[in-house]
């Protein structure tokens, strides 16, 4: 599920999509938490203006009402792979 359903005209969906995040974020810190090579990263991108995060946002289908994405839904929305 890529975009966030909302709440009040959709709660079983958004259950199912709190589920996914929430077991897709388990499976990521599971894969990550045993080996000390791997270092987490924290990627800035500077817009020049709100028109150009939304465009960004909309582009890759992110949800245009949160403020931190997590690893996994940036690596989903660019079609890289992401820990299975």
């Amino acid at each position: 599920m890529k975009h966030k359903p909302d709440p009040k005209t959709d709660p079983e969906g958004y259950e199912l999509y709190k589920r996914e995040l929430t077991e897709k974020r388990q499976k990521y810190i599971e894969q990550h938490q045993d080996t000390d090579d791997d270092a987490d990263i924290m990627v800035t991108v500077v817009f020049d203006g709100h028109d150009d995060i939304v465009t960004f946002l909309r582009q890759y289908g992110l949800d245009l009402t949160k403020r931190y994405f997590d690893a996994h839904e940036i690596l989903d929305a660019l079609g890289l792979d992401t820990p299975q």
